[in-house]
């Protein structure tokens, strides 16, 4: 039958089809896309209620840290309380620590000297042993004139 039409009116007829089945298109497109949205919507709600379990994990959290702190103002207070008294101490104990490095020092200056002197006294020792032999020399030489006269 449609043979026997004009293509106008072929065409006429055919169009309410086509865009009925448009609408069945962009319908279910949207209700992808809806499904979609519900989906992201899920995982935002879900993404808000770790959010939520987090902000209460923080809140403890700065409760501890707010106790900590506290404590540690409290410590902090007896040490500094008891510190005056060490930097007395201290200040005793430094007075003696000057006093043993500057006998330190002076030590330091001996063990300075020390190569020094033992080269001088390997002189006196080179110079007792000529004197020593020299005194031997002189007396043999009086012992042969004794035995010779």
């Amino acid at each position: 039958m449609a043979r026997f039409l004009p293509q106008a009116l072929s065409d006429a007829l055919s169009r309410p089809s086509r865009t009925i089945r448009e609408f069945q298109d962009v319908r279910e497109e949207v209700d992808a896309t809806l499904g979609e949205v519900k989906h992201t919507m899920g995982d935002v709600a879900q993404t808000l209620a770790e959010v939520d379990k987090l902000m209460t994990d923080v809140g403890r959290t700065l409760q501890n840290v707010d106790t900590t702190l506290t404590g540690i103002g409290r410590t902090l207070s007896s040490v500094l309380g008891n510190v005056d008294t060490t930097l007395t101490e201290s200040s005793a104990t430094l007075s003696d620590v000057k006093k043993l490095l500057s006998r330190l020092d002076e030590e330091r200056e001996v063990l300075r000297k020390v190569p020094e002197l033992t080269a001088k006294f390997g002189e006196l020792d080179a110079i007792a042993k000529e004197v020593r032999e020299i005194h031997s020399a002189v007396l043999n030489q009086q012992q042969n004139q004794e035995d010779g006269c």
